[in-house]
């Protein structure tokens, strides 16, 4: 397609389109969008309590995107790793699309789950103020959990294309493909805070706040160009 007018959702997406260099000088702005984590108190108070204080606690948050094989993919990954780790905790989260007793119904490894794995009803930011790590793919909630504080861990299976949401994330961030590498990157130090307070900082762009604005101008340009 061809649009008239490209808007997005941050200034990240903006950035990389702009760079992309192939939209032929189409206008780009950043519309925003509900999901901003810049003016949520919540997220405010989250992040505050996180940047101050990394947990030490060995908790991995695991969340699979709402496609029942992305689900079983991260979650069979995860419950090796809790199998192999007994001294960390996974707290499984899934998509409000399913729940724990579909997964049941389908599929026997979820009827007998370790005791170092947990299936969570929480609210997200109490998941996310008890984790160390995020175990994911192409979760967007990743946005969330790098702004709390957390240290993202990314699922990449040998020879697939990455569905990684914050893929232009380097330093503060691991991409793992097997157990030994989950490993090694939970023996690591949890990092560089310089590195920590750059990835939250992209992660905040990619949600501005809404500019419902921008939308009435667009309209009114529209009108009277017809």
């Amino acid at each position: 397609s061809n649009p008239d007018l490209i808007l997005t959702s941050g200034k990240i997406q903006t950035k990389q389109l702009v760079e992309d260099g192939s939209l032929n000088k189409i206008p780009i702005h950043v519309l925003g969008s509900s999901r901003s984590l810049v003016k949520s108190s919540k997220a405010s108070v989250l992040q505050n309590k996180k940047c101050s204080n990394f947990r030490k606690a060995l908790t991995c948050l695991v969340i699979p995107e709402g496609i029942e094989s992305e689900i079983d993919r991260l979650f069979e990954f995860s419950l090796q790793c809790a199998l192999n780790f007994p001294e960390i905790t996974f707290i499984w989260r899934l998509h409000p699309l399913f729940s724990f007793e579909m997964l049941y119904s389908r599929n026997s490894i979820y009827k007998t789950l370790p005791k170092n794995i947990l299936l969570s009803e929480n609210e997200l930011e109490d998941d996310l103020d008890s984790c160390h790590w995020v175990l994911y793919r192409g979760s967007s909630v990743v946005i969330q959990a790098v702004v709390a504080g957390l240290k993202p861990i990314y699922l990449n299976f040998v020879g697939e294309m990455s569905i990684d949401p914050i893929y232009q994330i380097n330093s503060w961030k691991n991409q793992i493909s097997n157990l030994h590498e989950f490993e090694l990157t939970i023996l690591q130090n949890q990092g560089n805070y310089y590195d920590f307070l750059k990835a939250k900082m992209y992660c905040l762009n990619m949600y501005s706040p809404l500019n419902v604005l921008l939308i009435i101008d667009i309209l009114k340009k529209i009108k009277q160009n017809k």
